[in-house]
């Protein structure tokens, strides 16, 4: 069983599938794999458990959609349990709870583009009330990082913040990615992806020239955007591996365009918690 799926049991006619952290292209997949075992032998009742699964992307979704689809044609329901607020709010943007009662998919599908703008849109929104409201640095850059890569179908994440003392900057925030391995790494601007964000103060996709440490972070793609405060670098967001059915893919202008948007939101925000730190 892969390790999206926690559980899968048969209670009075349903099958429950409980699924496992980031609900990606992998966990959807997955979750497809169960319902098509399933829906062979007969079932056609189904409920997602997502009480463990706090974030999820369009690529996730998308894979739901499809079974949807699939249950429609065998007079099938299918039902969630446990949602997160943020995934409660995604399902109701993308019309998934409605979808899943009434079976209304074709306006869906033709305006999926549209829809996955406006959910960009209402997360990014929501973001920016979260990061409004948030008065320390931990829960900050969690909100922002989790939510980041559910907007932009990332596989993976860091956000990386000074330390006061030295000229070493220490990870506040991990989604994904091998924690006891990262806090290994020393991470200052004397050299790599620190040391160009330190020059220019500003956001860049990844590329072959910036010899990147993929191979740190299991990735093959990322964006790297600054926090800066009083016209320094303190910090950095990094994102990685854009992810879709067929694999993972590059970021585009887009996507750079919006993470950096967040990452601004975020400068003023941590300028604004430090300064709240300094006056106690």
């Amino acid at each position: 069983m892969s390790d999206s799926i926690k559980n899968v049991e048969e209670k009075n006619g349903v099958v429950v599938i409980s699924t496992n952290g980031y609900f990606n292209n992998i966990a959807g997949d997955a979750v497809l794999e169960v319902f098509n075992e399933k829906i062979e032998s007969g079932s056609t009742k189904f409920l997602i458990d997502m009480s463990d699964s706090k974030v999820v992307n369009s690529i996730g979704v998308s894979i739901l959609i499809e079974i949807i689809e699939k249950l429609q044609g065998v007079d099938g329901k299918m039902a969630f349990t446990n949602l997160a607020g943020i995934v409660e709010k995604t399902f109701n943007i993308m019309g998934i709870t409605k979808y899943c009662e009434v079976y209304e998919n074709q306006l869906l599908l033709k305006n999926k583009d549209l829809t996955e703008k406006y959910l960009e849109l209402e997360t990014l929104l929501d973001l920016t009330n979260t990061i409004n409201s948030l008065d320390d640095l931990d829960s900050l850059f969690f909100n922002v990082l989790t939510l980041s890569s559910s907007i932009l179908n990332s596989s993976k994440g860091i956000v990386l913040i000074k330390n006061e003392v030295s000229n070493i900057f220490d990870p506040i925030s991990v989604f994904n990615l091998d924690e006891e391995k990262i806090k290994k790494q020393i991470f200052n601007t004397r050299s790599g992806f620190l040391k160009i964000l330190n020059k220019e103060k500003k956001s860049f996709i990844v590329s072959k020239e910036h010899k990147f440490n993929h191979e740190l972070f299991d990735s093959n793609y990322s964006i790297v955007c600054p926090i800066i405060n009083d016209k320094k670098l303190v910090g950095a967001i990094i994102i990685f591996d854009k992810e879709t059915r067929q694999g993972v893919k590059d970021f585009n202008k887009n996507d750079l365009k919006l993470l950096d948007s967040i990452t601004i939101q975020s400068s003023f925000a941590y300028q604004n918690i430090r300064l709240l730190e300094s006056l106690k």
